[in-house]
């Protein structure tokens, strides 16, 4: 659709032009266009993009990302590790006051809240 919406290029002036344009198109993203609906139109294409933008953010979104803290105060530290939902990635000791840990979530947990907060 957002291709359909962009018309064609300035330089596709004759039928063999706009054809090559359309193999160009399938040959590279395996999307065969309708020559047809082949037109200059702004607004459509505006909402075909934020459409793809749209998918590709929530395609690509990864629930359980490594989380990196540092802390200056044990009683946290030792919250984290016993919390039995986490897994310590790295732990490093950055002087005598903070300590800097590294963990993600269990998948099974991670899955959950992803259900949880995405609906």
């Amino acid at each position: 659709m957002k291709l359909e919406c962009e018309g064609y290029s300035a330089r596709a002036q004759m039928d063999e032009q706009k054809w090559g344009y359309e193999m160009e198109v399938y040959n590279r993203e395996y999307i065969s266009l309708d020559p047809s609906k082949i037109s200059k139109h702004p607004g459509k294409r505006s909402l075909a993009k934020l459409m793809l933008n749209s998918f590709w953010r929530k395609f690509g979104q990864q629930n359980n990302k490594d989380k990196t803290i540092i802390y200056n105060a044990p009683k946290e530290f030792f919250e984290l590790v016993m919390n039995i939902v986490n897994i310590i990635k790295y732990v490093r000791l950055i002087n005598e006051q903070l300590v800097s840990s590294t963990y993600c979530q269990h998948d099974d947990f991670a899955e959950v809240m992803a259900l949880i907060c995405n609906t």
